[in-house]
């Protein structure tokens, strides 16, 4: 039921910067795609991107960073 409630949250917020957090990774990037797995594009500054696939099970929290 939760896991339902949290995907339409972060849906909502698809294309934001955002920290995901699982049980063994901070994972810092632009939320691209959600559904039962969260599509993440971490920008290296180097102009190479890397897109990680997340579970939506395996997420802890996530943290939507205020613009400074």
């Amino acid at each position: 039921m939760f896991e339902s409630t949290f995907q339409k949250e972060l849906a909502r917020r698809a294309g934001a910067q955002a920290e995901i957090a699982t049980n063994t990774n901070l994972i810092d990037g632009l939320m691209l795609q959600i559904g039962p797995i969260v599509i993440v594009v971490q920008n290296t500054g180097y102009g190479i991107n890397i897109t990680i696939s997340i579970s939506l099970g395996a997420i802890n929290f996530v943290r939507f960073p205020a613009a400074a």
